[in-house]
Formats: C-alpha cells, sequence, structure tokens
C-alpha cells in the first residue's frame, strides 16, 4: 500500500467515524431523505453505549441531501421552557434549522469532494508536488471557511454551548474528514428540543411511524405504564390530522385465539399475558 492509499484508508475510516452518533438513551432516529419533512423514515439505534449511557445511531453516509434528526426518549436538559412540544411549531423549527444550514452543509459537501475527488485525481493524473500543494492549500483555505461559517451559525443557534463551539470549529479547520459532518451537530442539538411525542406525529406520513403511534395509543388504554398519557396522545393527534377512533378495534388476522390488545400478537390458550409488553392481559381472539 502507498502512502496516498495509506493516507485515504485512514481518511474514510475516519469520515465513518464521524457518522456514528450519540444520543440520550431510548431515543429514536428520524431520517428526512429527499421528500419533505413529514415522511421521515425511523431509524433504530445500532447499539447502546452502556459505558456513555448513550445510545448510538448511524447517520447517512453522506452530509447531503439527507439529514438525521433526533426524536429524544430521555434528555435531562429539556424542560417545559425548552421543549418544543407542538407539532405545526417542530415543523416550523425544522424548516427553520433546514434553511440555517443549507450554507453550511453545502460546503460540507464541497469539502467531501475536495478531499474524496478533486485531490486523488490531481494526484493520480499529474504526480507534480506543486500542483497537489497548491490543491492541498486550496482544499484547507475551504476548511477554514468553513469553520468560520460555522463558528458564526453556532454562536447564532446555540449560544450557550461555547465548550462544543470551540471544540468544533478547531476540528473543523484541521480535520477533513470532521468537516462534512459540521452541520449534523446543529441539528441533533436543536432536534433534541423537539417533544418526541409531537416529533412522531410530524412524520405519521410514513408507515412505520404511523404503526408505532397506533401502539402507543393502544397502550395507553392498555398497558398499565404507557410512555405517553392518552391525553397527550389525543392532542398530538389532533394537530397532525390523525383520526384514532378505529386504532382499538380488533385486529383482521390472528395467529391464535388470544391477543395482546397492544402490539397485536396472537398466543395460545394457556398464555394468560403478553411478554413483549409488559405482562398487558391478554384479550380473546
Amino acid at each position: 500500500m502507498t502512502d496516498g492509499q495509506s493516507f485515504y484508508f485512514i481518511l474514510v475510516v475516519f469520515y465513518l467515524m464521524e457518522c456514528v452518533k450519540f444520543a440520550p438513551p431510548g431515543s429514536q432516529a428520524l431520517v428526512c431523505h429527499l421528500g419533505k419533512f413529514g415522511a421521515c423514515s425511523l431509524r433504530q439505534p445500532v447499539t447502546t453505549a452502556w459505558g456513555l449511557k448513550k445510545s448510538v445511531f448511524l447517520a447517512p453516509l453522506l452530509p447531503w441531501p439527507s439529514a438525521l434528526y433526533l426524536a429524544p426518549g430521555y434528555a435531562p436538559e429539556q424542560t417545559p421552557a425548552t421543549t418544543i412540544a407542538r407539532v405545526s411549531s417542530i415543523r416550523h423549527h425544522q424548516r427553520f434549522l433546514r434553511k440555517a444550514t443549507q450554507p453550511l452543509r453545502a460546503l460540507a459537501v464541497l469539502n467531501l469532494l475536495n478531499f474524496f475527488a478533486l485531490l486523488p485525481a490531481v494526484y493520480v493524473r499529474t504526480y507534480d508536488e506543486r500542483s497537489i500543494l497548491w490543491t492541498l492549500a486550496y482544499c484547507y483555505a475551504s476548511l477554514i471557511a468553513t469553520a468560520i461559517h460555522y463558528h458564526r451559525l453556532h454562536r447564532r443557534l446555540l449560544p450557550r454551548e461555547q465548550a462544543d463551539r470551540f471544540k468544533t470549529t478547531l476540528y473543523t479547520a484541521l480535520l477533513p474528514w470532521h468537516a462534512p459532518r459540521a452541520a449534523d451537530l446543529i441539528l441533533l442539538k436543536g432536534s433534541l428540543r423537539w417533544s418526541p411525542l409531537a416529533a412522531l406525529a410530524a412524520n405519521a406520513k410514513n408507515p412505520a411511524i404511523l404503526k408505532q403511534l397506533q401502539y402507543h395509543w393502544r397502550a395507553a388504554h392498555f398497558h398499565p405504564k404507557p410512555r405517553f398519557p392518552q391525553a397527550a396522545l389525543a392532542t398530538a393527534f389532533r394537530e397532525a390530522g390523525l383520526d384514532p377512533s378505529d386504532w382499538l378495534a380488533k385486529p383482521k388476522e390472528l395467529d391464535g385465539p388470544q391477543y395482546c390488545p397492544c402490539c397485536h400478537s396472537g398466543y395460545e390458550k394457556q398464555a394468560t399475558r403478553c411478554s413483549d409488553c409488559d405482562g398487558v392481559e391478554l384479550q380473546p381472539a
């Protein structure tokens, strides 16, 4: 392996490490693709870092056009004063974040192309030391420009996060594998202010998220300790334009004489409670 190949192998490994994101325990990720916010796909954590007490997610490998947001499970920094609890407010805040970070994400794509396409192309085609150095100087100039823009944007959107701002600005200016992911911190920090229930309801067009909301509605009626109270669910559904009137009905297809009213799993007659829903009492099919 040549020196250039070794350099790019390390560059790719460190860039993939930057795609790993940490969130409070119990969080879920919302991945917004080319479409508008409202039909985000649901992404569960790949593992849990118990030593750090964090859930581990894998962000989209490219900084654009997909974006990662978080529906927090438990965020100690959230208070009623800082939490965005309405569905319409979350949609408005997401549009604001997307618009505010658009130039930064464009710079992220530029940095990715500079170090993963332009620089290797110049190296392979010319093998000229002077050309390579000039190209490298241009690439690092784009890193510095990205760091300056990131610092200004971060100071405007997250004024209290001074330690993170200094650290990430320094990393963005010096590390070519970090600069393409510079917008991630702003998006993730911003979305951690969202109410998890309202964030899910705002994306109910996605079938997986709708199915989970239906489960939470049934759990509010049958589970002894539901995650979300019935009143909060009803408010979120009303704001999102959802009608839960038929969500408590018996499932049409069952694979047993009994079923769980929460998860709709089928059971044999010997069972009395659902093993997946903390002992919810079964009902006859």
